[in-house]
């Protein structure tokens, strides 16, 4: 089974989008300390938290603008992993 193609749409201070080719599914990118939980922290800016090393991804998903889940990135985690591939193949 082949990934959908996501594409970067909007970058700004604090967070960078990316959609798939009909706009249903979004997908946010934010970064934030490694330490703390990210329903309760103050994001770090995008220039930032790509630089720390203690810095943690979380993707935030939207389905027809909906919110659906905060997932932190963690290599344990299968939802995560596909989000990472997402990810990863979005900005290649």
């Amino acid at each position: 089974m082949e990934l959908q193609k996501f594409t970067p749409i909007r970058r700004d201070d604090n967070a960078e989008l990316f959609a798939n080719s009909d706009g249903s599914i979004k997908l946010q990118v934010r970064y934030c300390d490694k330490t703390i939980d990210p329903r309760f922290v103050a994001w770090y800016s995008l220039d930032f938290g790509e630089m720390q090393i203690d810095s943690r991804r979380v993707y935030t998903i939207f389905f027809c603008e909906q919110k659906l889940a905060d997932v932190p990135a963690n290599p344990d985690n299968s939802l995560s992993q596909l989000l990472e591939e997402i990810f990863h193949n979005a900005i290649r």
